[in-house]
């Protein structure tokens, strides 16, 4: 996707969202180059669109965009409170055992800056509803950390964001209150996620937490900014530290590469802001010192092994939740996916990846990312085996994707972006999610 860019001294881009929180600390050196996993994984979400020119941000949306919907305008901040604790390897709120069942909307973590699908006749309100019809409780919202910083303006595949009009011309940050406070109307959690650092490039060659262009300090006072942004809105949850850092150690105690020290660091910082947010930390990949029995080979985010010898410490531990990504043979090609007892097989190579934290930690787990081609019989036949472990040792997760866009696994609507996909949906249905309303 293109050579990296040198980092930008004082990256001036971090005070048109953060003028007021320090940076602090120096550019954090770059590694030698780990080893490659055996299979690379990625998500193809065509993302090939021209980057747009960086100005001042607009003033923040008003309740034009609720009445130009029909909707009256309501309170979408203070309104109420969720207290989150992750205890006894479950997660609970205001006290009751809570199950995230969500769905991952992406396209803010692109060049459109902006959740996908707009450019249809489906707008913003009724993609929303149909998520809310599908039983889901929650969004996971893929951010990048260039888009996050610039705030450009937001744009669709065909120049022009159809269904909701009033965005024409308005600017990232806009539309993320906007999609924060829509969802709060329907009892729709989000979690936020920092998907990629740089929007025109998945994936980074890096694999870390910073690349050239930007060190840990900008990261830093990005989710600082974040969490200050958003603390006030009651449906926003949690912060998904870092998509798939798949080059990084775990437990190596260097700096440079060890996710779990990192993940602490930024866990923390995020903590410092708005102690009432959940911190999802993922596994990593399959580097050298955080080994995987060979051939039994993890994906991207998936590997956690080393989480129970190595745990992340928060300074509030009731706020860390393990978010492994799990994926099937849609997606590549392991080798157990091969075995002549698949899918039986997989409870053991789960267990070995990540499933193990659950009673080795007291850490609640929500699985980031799960979900594929459904009209692949064997990928199917892994959903299906993936949710039943799901149930059995009650743990939440985040369907990948709503958009049907994404390459490898489609979505959980239909090309037109509004009809179920009838297997998926009878797949996803077991799952049983909290009741928003009801806490």
């Amino acid at each position: 996707m293109g050579a990296l860019t040198k980092r930008m001294t004082g990256l001036a881009t971090v005070a048109v969202v953060a003028a007021t929180l320090a940076t602090g600390g120096a550019a954090v050196a770059v590694p030698r180059a780990l080893g490659e996993p055996k299979t690379p994984v990625v998500h193809f979400t065509d993302s090939t669109l021209t980057p747009q020119s960086v100005t001042p941000a607009d003033e923040d949306m008003n309740q034009a965009s609720d009445r130009s919907a029909g909707r009256a305008a309501k309170s979408w901040q203070y309104s109420r409170s969720i207290n989150f604790e992750s205890k006894s390897g479950k997660l609970f709120a205001n006290g009751k055992p809570f199950t995230f069942v969500g769905v991952n909307w992406f396209g803010f973590e692109t060049d459109t800056a902006l959740v996908h699908g707009l450019w249809t006749d489906q707008s913003m309100d009724s993609l929303l509803d149909k998520v809310a019809s599908l039983g889901y409780n929650s969004l996971r919202v893929p951010l990048a950390l260039d888009n996050f910083l610039a705030n450009p303006v937001v744009t669709a595949y065909n120049g022009d964001v159809a269904a909701n009009k009033e965005l024409n011309g308005k600017r990232m940050l806009d539309a993320l209150d906007m999609l924060v406070k829509k969802a709060a109307d329907r009892h729709l959690l989000i979690l936020l996620d920092l998907h990629r650092l740089e929007a025109a490039l998945w994936p980074d060659p890096m694999g870390l937490w910073y690349n050239e262009r930007y060190c840990e300090a900008d990261v830093v006072a990005a989710w600082k900014a974040l969490a200050q942004r958003y603390c006030a809105s009651w449906n926003v949850v949690g912060a998904d530290l870092l998509n798939e850092p798949h080059r990084a150690n775990w437990g190596s105690g260097v700096r440079e590469d060890d996710w779990r020290l990192a993940a602490e660091r930024l866990g923390n910082a995020v903590l410092d802001v708005c102690p009432r947010l959940l911190i999802f930390v993922e596994g990593v990949g399959n580097p050298p010192s955080t080994p995987i029995v060979a051939p039994i080979w993890a994906f991207w985010g998936e590997n956690l092994a080393n989480a129970c010898s190595h745990p992340v410490r928060l300074s509030n531990p009731q706020r860390l939740v393990y978010s492994p990504h799990v994926y099937g043979p849609s997606v590549s090609r392991m080798d157990y996916f091969a075995d002549r007892n698949f899918p039986a097989n997989l409870d053991a190579v789960w267990e070995a990846h990540f499933g193990k934290v659950t009673s080795c930690s007291s850490t609640a787990m929500v699985i980031g990312e799960f979900g594929g081609n459904v009209d692949h019989d064997k990928d199917l036949q892994f959903q299906e085996r993936f949710v039943g472990w799901m149930i059995n040792r009650g743990v939440g997760g985040f369907v990948w994707a709503l958009n049907p866009n994404s390459g490898d696994t489609k979505g959980i609507v239909g090309d037109d972006w509004k009809t179920p996909v009838e297997k998926k949906k009878g797949v996803y249905s077991r799952l049983q999610a909290t009741n928003v309303q009801w806490l």
